[in-house]
């Protein structure tokens, strides 16, 4: 729904466009996964990963435009466990475990901007718009670290790091991931009259990446990116 409302928008505006400027961007993007699992919020860092593509920003009317974009953006978050056990002998058992998980999409934003009135220097601008999302793969990294503590002080730690490539798809019962994600962008930042522009963005995603999920168990991407482009005149 989102990207064919984006695709008839971007007819539109191509139709009735005061300009057409193509422009490329890169930049950092550090991403988070809000989960619940059994109605139980998951504890998850953010984590970064790069965030490249291009633009056209199409020129509506006075400071109005809009800029349909492709880019490549990689998503995850770190989620840290701990588990502790005791047994009749005193003897504890504890469990570090970290998942770096990596989710690479190809994303297709559709923004509004607005571009303040600006000065010989250059000019802020502002914009949201929605996003649609495919996952191109995963990866999950884990991080097991057991720590033995006996009543006689000896003490064992074991590190053992393993990586699972996650399966893409929408079956509950064999993906771990799905195809496709949507959401919500929103921007702001400065170009100067060269071209060049800073860009600020907050992705929020409103779809539940996780195949077969619900209200009580889901998985959503968000991301904040730092980005450096060039819009070509």
């Amino acid at each position: 729904m989102y990207l064919l409302l984006g695709i008839c928008c971007c007819y539109f505006s191509a139709a009735i466009a005061q300009s057409i400027d193509p422009g490329v961007e890169l930049g950092a993007n550090f991403s988070n996964l809000h989960t619940r699992v059994n109605g139980i919020d998951g504890n998850s860092q953010s984590r970064s990963g790069v965030k490249i593509g291009g633009f056209v920003d199409i020129g509506l009317w006075h400071n109005l435009s809009i800029q349909p974009g492709l880019f490549y953006i990689v998503k995850g978050a770190r989620q840290d466990y701990i588990t502790s056990t005791q047994d009749e002998n005193g003897i504890i058992t504890t469990h570090e475990v970290s998942d770096l998980y990596r989710l690479n999409y190809l994303e297709i934003p559709v923004n509004f901007q607005y571009k303040f009135n600006g000065r010989r220097y250059g000019y802020f601008f502002a914009g949201a718009g929605p996003y649609i999302a495919f996952a191109l793969n995963g990866k999950v990294t884990t991080d097991d670290v057991t720590t033995i503590d006996r009543p006689n002080g000896f003490t064992t730690i074991t590190d053992r790091v393993t990586e699972y490539n996650l399966r893409i798809g929408n079956n509950a019962n064999t993906d771990d991931i799905k195809a496709g994600d949507m959401g919500i962008n929103l921007n702001g930042g400065f170009q100067f009259p060269s071209g060049l522009l800073l860009r600020g963005n907050i992705g929020l995603g409103i779809m539940n990446i996780m195949p077969g999920g619900d209200n009580e168990n889901f998985m959503r991407n968000n991301s904040v990116a730092i980005s450096v482009g060039y819009l070509f005149r």
